[in-house]
């Protein structure tokens, strides 16, 4: 069984590629920083596996690779995880920049 991993996957984009991928038979890895959605999520297909993490942290980003490392390639990554500031982007400060 293929494998995909979506980040950003607790909202509704997210949610609704999971779900997608999932009844494809697809196994999904979903990732967010929002554990109760991510619970609510799994909770809705047997193929979802969730992982709560902060894409932002390094420390995170150590951890997440060393869970990976032993499971098979996935054979796709969607990357929905952003921020959105509500503002022009030329207004962004670079922290909320690499942030995004």
């Amino acid at each position: 069984m293929t494998s995909v991993i979506i980040t950003g996957a607790a909202g509704g984009m997210g949610q609704a590629t999971c779900l997608h991928f999932a009844q494809q038979g697809w196994t999904v890895i979903a990732m967010d920083h929002n554990q109760t959605r991510l619970n609510a999520l799994a909770a809705q297909h047997i193929h979802i596996t969730t992982l709560c993490v902060e894409l932002d942290d390094p420390n995170m980003i150590n951890q997440l690779a060393h869970t990976l490392q032993n499971k098979p390639t996935p054979g796709a990554l969607i990357n929905l995880a952003g921020i959105s500031k509500g503002a022009p982007i030329e207004t962004l400060a670079e922290e909320d920049w690499q942030k995004s």
